[in-house]
């Protein structure tokens, strides 16, 4: 019997056990769900149960649709927010079955019909129930059920749309803004002739403002860059908030400011949001918060509060997106860095064996098709022919592949490939040539004709394809037990975690899913999790990411995150779940498979970020250390190499030995002076980590160890996060040193380091047993010594031998002892103990009672 729910407004909980009393067993259960609703709805509106404000409002949705089942002649007659008001189904039917003559209620509007929001109110949904009779299941009738998501589109037609039946159910999608949580501003404003565009900024769906001031009461803030927040977890502001304060503890979290304008310029000339309209002000007015952003590069990209009076707070943000930047030159090749978000775009993604790009063209004697590569050559139009037309047979090169030059296009996010030296012509003197503009979208599409010049010389083309979209990893800040954790550093940039387990493989990315190549095909990019197995054809997703459902594990400090949501295929008509468990560890760690069960698999993690700060195990800050579980001493200072550097294509890294710089016989001299520098070959970007190594945090291990190097380059995937190196010092048992390179991860070069002396039974390692030994073996030498000393004297060993026997114990009773000692011939005393033996010539004489015992 449960007893007792208690309210905590942060997590799922778990049950804790109290007692028993005849029978009755009694638990504690704290959790969010034992919180009393703070929305309340009806048909077609959602209100905030307390200040009665309508958060949601699908009325001008009421109305009848039609929807034709694809592949069918079965037609569905659907109300939203009412019933079908002429039928041919039974009374207060809202969606209606036509198929043939036959008409089947799915579903009835009810008096106590109503919407509901779930998945942290990202899920939209209106169901309607008890239609006509499906089945008979255990001798009880199964009415059939509809359910409507409403789902965010801002552009699409608002009209329902057939998703597919499972039994006694029919799925139904309406996309409409409607639902949309988030309001959108511009973030773009024109300072001295230039475009400043924070619209990398607003990829991150918050950002946590750093403290300057001491807040009275102690809490978060939380604020988003031209869009309003979007409730989570630790979001739990309503009414579009774009700015909240969340306390500590206490009452619930305040709206401090909503979306009230696009980005402007203040009067100091500096880029500015303005969040008004928040929450009432116990003062008067209401909560604000202004953003001033200001122009600082080579700093990390950080809100700071720096003022906050009267309910109104004020946030400086350093970042160099509103530095004004001239465009970079054409650059030969396919690779070009944005100069304000550092983002490379690498068009070689794009490149395609087989399978071209193509479209088609109206000619003068008909449509004519166009093959093109990106990066590549078409290889049906010959050698070095990036982009040709194909008429009767007959190929002209539209630009060699040779020649590509890549530039960014005047909107964000675009940029152009150029391909030149075509067919030559009498219109055409110079060759043919042809640009195509590639641009970011969610799903990759077909190339487009955007034009062709007059004397059809140049042609235009448009590609979309979601390779070239800027890295945005998904929500990665959680707060769970009054902590804010950070999982970003867990982001694989260009590939996936990957797990081994006999003949299958998981793939695992947090935050952001899985990189689809040709080994998932049949998982899907929000997928925190895929398999993939020899038996089975395509891969599997193992759960979704914003099905995210985080909580503590049997262990308090421990974090388990759980997902659900993924494919059917390999759990027999069961969806997949995955389930990962946190443990604070000394590293960046990796997943480690545990088993699956009733299609859950589970993994386990062992992470520094699964930490609190005031938890992580720094062991020193030099390049010395005594390693807390061994207990044995590590200098890597004695690294054999003054410096390593290793080539992985594109990338080139070179470390310094602890203790140590770089030099400047490295072939890049930008690379001197530091202690780490990362070079990608592809666009000449050198990264450079400098500092000292007596200032670095080392985590150690039994046999690893584990540093962390900062550097002051802002990392292009991350608003607030400069790059990191991660130097993980691994044991070599083949006595070996060499550095390897480990892989890029969200904001971090992940480099390995191999050799003995991490090895607990390194010489460095028993440094401590090492010395131990050379103290025995003085104390032996001084031993050794001393003995000889007394025994070269017989009188000083004689007075030494019986000052010892005079201390040992006598017990019990006297008792006829003989005992021997070898004597000398030439002893002047050797008669006094001669026996009554005819042998004179023994050296063997007994002692007798009184000398044995006065000794």
């Amino acid at each position: 019997m449960l007893n007792v729910f208690n309210i905590d407004t942060s997590n799922r909980g778990s049950p804790e056990y109290l007692s028993n009393s005849s029978c009755v067993y009694n638990f504690l259960w704290r959790t969010k769900f034992a919180c009393k609703d703070r929305e309340v709805s009806d048909s077609c509106t959602i209100r905030d149960s307390e200040s009665g404000e309508v958060v949601l409002d699908l009325s001008s949705l009421k109305g009848t649709y039609s929807i034709n089942s694809p592949g069918t002649s079965d037609t569905y007659s659907v109300a939203v927010c009412d019933k079908l008001a002429d039928s041919q189904c039974k009374r207060d039917t809202a969606v209606c079955l036509a198929t043939g003559s036959e008409r089947v209620s799915l579903g009835l509007f009810e008096s106590d019909t109503s919407i509901t929001r779930t998945g942290t109110r990202s899920i939209t949904s209106l169901t309607y129930l008890n239609g006509d009779v499906c089945m008979q299941e255990n001798g009880i009738s199964v009415p059939r059920r509809t359910v409507i998501d409403f789902t965010c589109d801002r552009e699409g037609d608002e009209s329902p749309t057939f998703v597919g039946t499972t039994e006694c159910e029919t799925r139904l999608k309406f996309p409409t803004p409607l639902v949309c949580q988030q309001d959108i501003t511009s973030c773009e404003v024109v300072k001295d002739g230039h475009v400043i565009d924070l619209s990398s900024l607003s990829h991150s769906p918050q950002y946590l403002v750093s403290n300057q001031i001491t807040l009275d009461p102690p809490g978060y803030i939380y604020l988003s860059v031209c869009h309003s927040l979007k409730s989570s977890d630790i979001v739990q502001c309503t009414g579009k908030a774009a700015a909240c304060f969340t306390p500590n503890s206490g009452p619930s979290s305040t709206n401090i400011g909503r979306i009230s304008g696009a980005l402007h310029l203040a009067e100091d000339g500096n880029p500015e949001l303005l969040y008004s309209g928040g929450d009432p002000c116990p003062a008067g007015g209401e909560y604000s918060t202004r953003i001033t952003f200001l122009c600082r590069r080579d700093y990390p990209s950080i809100p700071y509060l720096v003022e906050e009076a009267n309910c109104q707070y004020r946030v400086t943000w350093y970042t160099d997106r509103v530095c004004v930047s001239p465009d970079p030159e054409p650059v030969q090749g396919c690779a070009i860095s944005d100069p304000d978000t550092q983002f490379l775009y690498d068009l070689t993604a794009l490149t395609v064996s087989r399978d071209y790009y193509q479209t088609t063209v109206k000619g003068t004697n008909g449509n004519v098709q166009i093959l093109a590569n990106v990066c590549g050559q078409v290889d049906t139009c010959g050698p070095d022919v990036a982009v040709c037309s194909l008429f009767n047979g007959q190929t002209l090169s539209l630009g060699k592949a040779s020649t590509a030059t890549t530039e960014l296009a005047q909107e964000k996010g675009e940029v152009q490939i150029s391909y030149t030296e075509g067919a030559v012509s009498s219109d055409c003197p110079n060759g043919k040539s042809s640009k195509i503009l590639v641009m970011c979208c969610s799903e990759n599409k077909e190339m487009k004709v955007l034009s062709v010049s007059e004397d059809e010389c140049v042609y235009f083309f448009s590609l979309c394809s979601q390779k070239v979209c800027q890295f945005t990893p998904k929500e990665c800040v959680f707060k769970l037990g009054g902590v804010v954790y950070d999982f970003a550093p867990l982001v694989r940039r260009d590939s996936n975690w990957a797990v081994d387990d006999d003949d299958r493989t998981f793939y695992l990315n947090p935050c952001r899913g899985v990189h689809i190549d040709s080994t998932l095909q049949g998982c899907t990019e929000n997928s925190i999790a895929c398999l993939s197995e020899k038996s089975l054809l395509r891969s599997q997703s193992l759960g979704l990411i914003e099905t995210r459902i985080q909580g503590t594990g049997a262990n308090k400090s421990e974090i388990s995150l759980s997902y659900s949501g993924g494919s059917e295929l390999p759990c027999s008509e069961r969806a997949a779940r995955t389930e990962i468990l946190f443990q604070c560890g000394n590293s960046l760690g990796s997943p480690v498979f545990l088993g699956d069960s009733d299609c859950t698999y589970k993994f386990t993690w062992s992470s520094f970020v699964a930490c609190n700060s005031s938890s992580r195990p720094v062991v020193s800050h030099t390049c010395r250390y005594t390693s807390p579980v061994t207990e044995s001493y590590v200098d890597l200072s004695q690294l054999k190499s003054s410096q390593y550097s290793v080539d992985s294509a594109p990338y080139t890294i070179h470390l310094a030995k602890c203790g140590a710089l770089l030099d400047d016989k490295i072939e890049d001299r930008r690379c001197g002076g530091n202690l780490v520098c990362f070079k990608d070959q592809r666009n000449n970007r050198v990264t450079r980590f400098g500092g000292s190594f007596d200032e670095l945090e080392i985590f150690a291990r039994a046999d690893s160890a584990e540093q962390i190097i900062t550097s002051n380059t802002r990392c292009e995937d991350s608003a607030d996060k400069t790059w990191r190196a991660i130097v993980e010092y691994t044991c070599s048992e083949t006595r070996e040193e060499s550095m390897y390179f480990r892989g890029l991860s969200h904001c971090h070069v992940l480099l390995g380091v191999s050799t003995p002396l991490v090895c607990p039974s390194s010489k460095s390692s028993t440094h401590s047993s090492f010395l131990m030994i050379i103290l025995l073996l003085l104390a032996a030498a001084f031993l050794a010594l001393l003995l000889l000393y007394i025994c070269i004297n017989s009188n000083r060993r004689d007075k030494v031998l019986r000052k010892i026997r005079s201390i040992l114990p006598v017990r019990g009773a006297r008792a006829q002892t003989m005992a021997y000692k070898r004597l000398r011939m030439k002893d002047r005393t050797v008669n006094r103990f001669l026996s009554d033996s005819d042998d004179s010539d023994s050296d063997i004489v007994p002692l007798s009672d009184e000398e044995l015992l006065g000794l």
